[in-house]
């Protein structure tokens, strides 16, 4: 059985604790320095949920604390896919099943990684990036805001795509996809 650690222990950490009662794969740990274990007490690597206030300057110190640590969002599912070590993910992201996630990726704001998605490692995912299903994301890519990735695409290594653009055809590994005024503009180095 895995344990995830919850930070926070208010309204928002007993919702959590009510989704999971029950779960043979999972169980939770509350850590909160008013009313749960106290954050110092956090193992190393226990993947983290974060459940508190709308405080970001704090939101902010506990992502950068905790930074190696796999930081997860409330999903119930034995075919929950595999998250890599030193991810920062922040609130609003989803993860659906058979999916996975790579090491030391910083994935942003209401980012969607749909079904049997695999992204590699050292990534940079913009706000609201939308992965439909199995979409490989290679190591060492800049996607921007808003971006989406039509289902079964491949992305090679180190590609930057500007914001606001959508994916529907595979790119090599190096290449550059800029937008202007809604045109696609260029793709290549």
């Amino acid at each position: 059985m895995t344990t995830i650690g919850v930070i926070g222990n208010g309204r928002s950490g007993k919702l959590i604790e009510r989704y999971w009662l029950g779960s043979k794969t999972f169980s939770v740990r509350f850590f909160d320095e008013f009313n749960g274990e106290p954050l110092s007490s956090i193992p190393p690597g226990m993947p983290l949920i974060v459940s508190f206030s709308i405080d970001m300057k704090r939101r902010r110190e506990v992502f950068e604390q905790f930074s190696g640590h796999p930081f997860v969002n409330v999903m119930r599912s034995q075919t929950l896919g595999k998250i890599g070590r030193g991810n920062i993910v922040y609130p609003g992201c989803h993860m659906d099943y058979f999916s996975e996630i790579g090491d030391n990726n910083a994935i942003s704001h209401n980012c969607v990684i749909n079904h049997c998605c695999k992204v590699g490692s050292h990534n940079l995912f913009g706000p609201g990036v939308l992965l439909s299903g199995s979409v490989t994301i290679g190591d060492r890519c800049k996607i921007g805001t808003n971006v989406a990735i039509e289902p079964h695409i491949t992305i090679g290594d180190d590609v930057m795509i500007a914001s606001g653009s959508t994916i529907i055809g595979n790119l090599p590994s190096g290449a550059h996809v800029k937008r202007k005024s809604n045109d696609l503009r260029s793709y290549g180095n």
